[in-house]
């Protein structure tokens, strides 16, 4: 049987030698001025490894390892000996760069080892990650817990580890060997359970163990001394420990820094707060407690990026969704938002984080306004995912546009298509103060918003200003009224004001379907009297084709359409209207007759139609 003395003597002469060479190393980075970020974060690797080989050396010093101990041993002595060798290349690179001399020789040295220096960094935390591992395995061993709950402890440091490996095989290798060491001790263990070193060995130890304070070199808590604060004076003042706490996902640690009242502030050389390394790691738990203690929700790193964008940008929906709960600035996101509505499927929480801001912006009458970028996006699937998470169909943007009304005002029919069937009315009023408020496009006609009109209907602005029947019809199809009331007084209808020329192809849309025809305003003017003013033949016809009354005379002055065509000389139309059955007898309030009106025109040929077709002579 191995000396177990001899062996503890062994190992914990590894560890101490290896701790002095870190605090050597970290003191020589701490000494180095203006460094650059791959300085510092070396120097902050160096540190931790310090806290770790102080616990390690504490375990083995305060407890006697026996001969089914030595597996463990040996894994723990070769993965210090694999952070030892990484730390003496590190400090050969740094310590001719960080004797002095110009920063710009400093700059120039350090990038030319730049690469030598990645490798190593990578070579360290593989090793710093093994030598938890296989700490986490000797505590376990020396509590004498089971093999079961071991191999669980070394799973979980695993996961926390992980990314500090090479690559998952190598992980996966020290790990499969750490347990393979367990089952042999496990197996052999004669011994009932030890002395308990979870103080020494847990995974808050590194970072606690600088909080408590320290009245003397050695302090005992539950019967353990802890190492002298001389070695743990690295962390003593470190303004990143609440960073590296966020970092390691270690909660419990996290917790007991922020009840201490340390500041939320630090910031990575990126300027990155605690909370944009939530955003990094998709830690919301985390971030919830870092917003309950005060940190700030919108703070941004060196580019200008808020932890809310860095969120969606890791895809760290649970953190978005945490900040946006807390009110966020969502700034110009929505793009972003927006994209990720379309991949709901394939990235999780992402109906949570919609649902949420959805909540938020409906409550108030400010941006962004979603949904109206949505549809500048003009894809009907994101539109439709928005409004299907919450998002409000009829929120009026600044300007006072609705979705619907935006949409219509760019002339965006699938998305409309969207919005009608989410809840949208077709029908709804646009509001004259709206319009007048906007650049109107070009191609609108909107000389009558001089006419007094409060508000304008849809179909009205797509059939009658923007002249558009591709569009009208799109509306008509999707239930759009075409008897909607119009006009100042809402007596009128879109018919009505439709009746020339230039509204031809838009008033037989109307006429299809089922604008009524013969609809008479107060005033008495209704399409077929217009239609006979503008001198519109073909829309006369195509009425008379569609139900209206060859009958109408207007009742304040007897006027029928027969004799407004007299006397305009329309031969074309009276003829139309004398063989659909036009009465030319009929006479209006003064007594006279269509043939009186053409005779009074000097359209003698009208005149003498009209006179035979009343069967009369000269």
């Amino acid at each position: 049987m191995a000396d177990p003395l001899s062996l503890a003597a062994s190992i914990t002469g590894v560890l101490a030698f290896a701790a002095a060479t870190a605090r050597s190393l970290a003191t020589m980075v701490q000494e180095v001025r203006d460094a650059p970020e791959d300085v510092v974060a070396t120097g902050r690797d160096v540190r931790s490894l310090t806290a770790i080989l102080v616990a390690a050396h504490d375990t083995c010093a305060r407890h006697d390892l026996d001969e089914e101990d030595k597996d463990l041993a040996a894994a723990l002595a070769e993965y210090v000996d694999m952070c030892q060798e990484a730390m003496q290349g590190l400090r050969a690179i740094l310590r001719p760069l960080a004797a002095g001399g110009s920063s710009m020789r400093f700059v120039l040295g350090w990038t030319m080892r730049r690469g030598d220096v990645k490798a190593l960094r990578g070579r360290l935390n593989e090793g710093k990650a093994s030598l938890n591992l296989a700490l986490s395995a000797l505590n376990g061993v020396l509590e004498g817990k089971g093999q079961e709950d071991i191999r669980a402890d070394i799973g979980k440091v695993y996961g926390q580890m992980m990314n500090e490996f090479r690559n998952l095989e190598s992980g996966k290798k020290v790990r499969k060997r750490l347990e393979d060491d367990v089952a042999s001790v496990t197996s052999n263990r004669s011994k009932g359970r030890r002395p308990s070193v979870s103080n020494v060995t847990d995974s808050t130890f590194v970072m606690r163990r600088f909080l408590q304070p320290a009245n003397s070199d050695t302090n005992e808590k539950n019967g353990v001394a802890e190492a002298p604060k001389s070695i743990m004076s690295p962390w003593a003042s470190d303004p990143n420990a609440i960073l590296d706490a966020v970092r390691s996902g270690n909660r419990a640690l996290i917790a007991s820094l922020v009840e201490s009242g340390v500041s939320l502030s630090a910031r990575s050389a990126q300027g990155y707060t605690a909370l944009h390394f939530c955003a990094i790691s998709d830690d919301a738990e985390t971030a919830a407690i870092l917003l309950g203690h005060g940190a700030d929700v919108n703070g941004k790193d060196f580019e200008l990026r808020s932890p809310f964008r860095l969120a969606l940008a890791s895809e760290a929906l649970a953190v978005a969704r945490v900040l946006a709960e807390r009110g966020c600035v969502i700034g110009d996101l929505s793009a972003a938002l927006i994209k990720l509505a379309l991949r709901t499927d394939e990235v999780p929480g992402t109906h949570a984080l919609l649902r949420t801001i959805a909540e938020r912006l409906n409550a108030t009458n400010k941006g962004p306004y979603l949904v109206h970028e949505a549809i500048d996006e003009g894809d009907p699937a994101a539109l439709a995912m928005l409004l299907d998470d919450g998002f409000s169909v009829n929120k009026a943007d600044r300007n006072g546009f609705t979705p619907y009304h935006y949409a219509l005002r760019n002339q965006k029919k699938p998305m409309m298509r969207v919005l009608f069937e989410h809840g949208a009315d077709v029908n709804e009023r646009i509001p004259r103060a709206v319009l007048e408020g906007i650049s109107i496009p070009s191609d609108w006609h909107l000389q009558a918003l001089g006419d007094g009109v409060p508000d304008f209907t849809p179909l009205s602005l797509a059939a009658r200003y923007m002249r558009n029947g591709n569009l009208t019809k799109f509306l008509l199809d999707n239930g759009a009224d075409p008897n909607q009331p119009t006009g100042a007084d809402r007596a009128g209808t879109i018919l009505v004001g439709m009746c020339a020329h230039e509204f031809l192809a838009e008033a037989k849309l109307l006429i299809q379907a089922g604008a009524n025809t013969n609809h008479l305003p107060p005033d008495g003017r209704g399409p077929m009297y217009w239609s006979a003013i503008c001198n519109n033949n073909e829309l006369m016809a195509y009425m008379l084709q569609h139900g209206a009354d060859i009958k109408y005379q207007r009742r304040q002055d007897g006027v029928t359409p027969l004799m407004i065509a007299a006397s305009q000389g329309n031969g074309g139309m009276v003829g139309m209207l004398l063989k659909a059955g036009a009465d030319p007898s009929i006479r209006n309030k003064e007594g006279g007759t269509a043939l009186d009106r053409a005779r009074a025109a000097g359209h003698q040929e009208l005149a003498a139609m009209l006179q035979g077709a009343m069967g009369t002579e000269e």
